[in-house]
């Protein structure tokens, strides 16, 4: 892999930065789920490189589009009353969203920083990294298989419209929002793998295993070598981030990579 730093758009902010080897970053600005993962590549585990757009990069395009401001007023207002005032203030939403783009300066820094990564033609896997106080539906969209520079800018619009969507929506009536809908997101190669699935340590201190067959040339289940590292890396984890810890994990041939900590799974308090 290349080491080339993609250039910022302006020389106070870096809003495209490398996940593994990049520079000293708050998490706010990767986001929980790139920060997590530079966590884990940076005690050794085997994570697939990537960048991250911060979340920088996301407030200072809406403001670019000259919608952050009025995104704010509306979703930090609470829900009118009646159906059709309802309606009315989500067609607003709605037309306001639809002028959210990916500046065109940052449209080349994305697709440079891609092609320092992999070969043209790689697929990519794109999600949203929103902060780690930024609970709301809407936050977490991810999409795989991306290929080509206009596909993968078109999906980090997506990532960032995530927060504005139907979904977004429905817990509206009962609580505004408290937090700006700003969002990182996060880039990295795709790993086709022979087998996926989560890992964790349950109530005992025991290897808890979901595993499927991925979509790798080699397909398989895993055997007990593989299972003994994922055991392995189960604890690890739980020690990097000082406490039992869900993790998305991916085997490509040889190679076991994590890919996710999912948080919002449990196998279990685990051993105190």
């Amino acid at each position: 892999m290349r080491t080339a730093t993609p250039t910022p758009i302006d020389g106070d902010h870096h809003y495209v930065v490398w996940l593994c080897t990049g520079e000293e970053m708050p998490d706010g600005e990767l986001g929980q789920k790139a920060a997590d993962l530079r966590r884990l590549a940076e005690a050794g585990c085997d994570v697939p490189n990537g960048f991250v757009l911060t979340t920088t990069a996301c407030s200072d395009a809406l403001d670019r589009c000259g919608v952050r401001a009025e995104l704010r007023r509306l979703w930090s207002s609470p829900l009118p009353d009646t159906v059709g005032e309802r309606a009315r203030r989500w067609q607003e939403v709605a037309d306001v969203v639809a002028r959210i783009a990916v500046p065109d300066e940052l449209a080349d820094q994305i697709v440079a920083a891609r092609h320092c990564l992999n070969p043209p033609g790689t697929p990519m896997a794109v999600r949203s990294s929103p902060p780690a106080d930024h609970d709301h539906p809407g936050f977490h969209v991810g999409f795989t298989d991306v290929r080509g520079s206009q596909d993968l800018v078109r999906r980090v619009r997506d990532c960032w419209l995530g927060p504005h969507g139907t979904a977004a929506v429905s817990p509206w009536p009962h609580r505004p929002r408290r937090v700006e809908p700003v969002t990182a997101v996060l880039v990295q190669r795709m790993i086709d793998g022979d087998s996926t699935g989560l890992a964790g340590l349950g109530p005992l201190g025991e290897l808890v295993v979901e595993a499927s067959p991925g979509r790798g040339p080699k397909s398989t289940a895993l055997d007990e070598r593989q299972a003994a590292r994922l055991r392995a890396i189960a604890h690890e984890v739980a020690e990097i981030f000082g406490r039992p810890t869900v993790v998305e994990w991916a085997l490509d041939g040889d190679r076991l990579w994590l890919l996710q900590v999912s948080w919002g799974r449990d196998f279990g308090p685990g051993p105190t």
